[in-house]
């Protein structure tokens, strides 16, 4: 939609041009404050305007946590954050077996990092908390929850170059709409704004569900993506990550419904929506795996000829798209 109003990057005349190189910073700098105002948009509506059990949950903190704070340590929490660090820690094992070396393998490669990361200091933070909200307040716990939940928060912009490297590796005529460096800058942003506790709650394991809302828009653009290469991949596989991709929508409006009307404990809520987080996660892990296998593979050895793609080549056109 917007490549139009964008000069392709593969054109030296029109990128080295002032006036399209002004025209296109203009355009992704307008994209970008949208696409942040319709994220925090989105965020605010799912989080006070879906009826009195969201507005009881996601209660606003910004770092400052009173006897009111939340935040479990019995073992059905760590013990399946541990679980879940584990199990992406092998996704990344099977992902360097299965996949040929590419930019593609590596952005994947971090995704699954971020996930694996995440939560398994998330662990150790529950696994060490003593129950009461001063340790909160300390510098430790902000400094060690703003990683926890910065790794979510960055994980949209890695969709975002996920997704860019999957319209290079398809199409060798064409760029994608969004420039490497608009994604990283999308991480960056978000992840300043978590360091700021622009998401810190009451209960901080809500922070995890609204850094995840930002990864919608990113997720919609990595769809866009998968949906140009179904054939390169097999059918189940494909629409395991579509699964994947939208598998943790129901977590944020489940999540305030369990806290307050179920009577479960907390370790079992817990423990419930990791078993959530490990099924779509893994989807997105098997999925991605497969595309990036069948689609890198492709590149660096086309039937009935010579690499028309070598890593070094897709390793330089990532490099180039990321330039204004």
């Amino acid at each position: 939609m917007f490549a139009r109003y964008i000069p392709d990057v593969g054109c030296k005349e029109e990128m080295h041009h002032p006036r399209h190189r002004f025209l296109r910073v203009t355009v992704l700098c307008v994209v970008f404050c949208l696409m942040l105002g319709l994220t925090l948009a989105l965020i605010w509506l799912l989080t006070h305007n879906f009826g009195e059990d969201g507005r009881l949950t996601y209660v606003r903190a910004q770092w400052l946590y009173n006897a009111d704070a939340r935040f479990d340590n019995t073992w059905g929490t760590y013990v399946t954050d541990y679980l879940l660090a584990a199990l992406f820690a092998g996704h990344m094992l099977r992902l360097c077996a299965i996949a040929k070396p590419s930019s593609l393998r590596v952005q994947i490669y971090v995704l699954l990092l971020f996930y694996s990361a995440s939560t398994g200091l998330g662990g150790i933070i529950h696994h060490w908390h003593d129950g009461s909200h001063f340790p909160l307040n300390s510098l430790a716990f902000r400094a060690s929850w703003t990683l926890v939940v910065g790794f979510t928060a960055a994980a949209g912009g890695v969709f975002g170059l996920i997704a860019n490297s999957i319209w290079r590796l398809n199409s060798t005529d064409s760029s994608p709409m969004l420039p490497d460096l608009f994604w990283i800058a999308w991480s960056v942003l978000l992840s300043v704004l978590v360091l700021l506790g622009a998401f810190s709650c009451m209960r901080p394991a809500c922070d995890i569900f609204i850094a995840g809302t930002t990864m919608s828009l990113p997720t919609m653009y990595l769809h866009m993506a998968v949906l140009s290469c179904p054939s390169t991949v097999a059918t189940w596989r494909w629409w395991l990550l579509q699964a994947g991709l939208l598998g943790n929508i129901p977590c944020i409006f489940v999540y305030p419904w369990f806290v307050q009307r179920s009577g479960l404990q907390l370790g079992a809520i817990n423990a419930l929506l990791h078993l959530v987080l490990a099924l779509s996660w893994s989807f997105q892990a098997i999925g991605l795996t497969h595309v990036c296998h069948a689609i890198s593979g492709a590149a660096v050895a086309p039937p009935g000829g010579q690499s028309t793609n070598t890593h070094e080549d897709e390793l330089q056109m990532s490099v180039t798209s990321a330039q204004f």
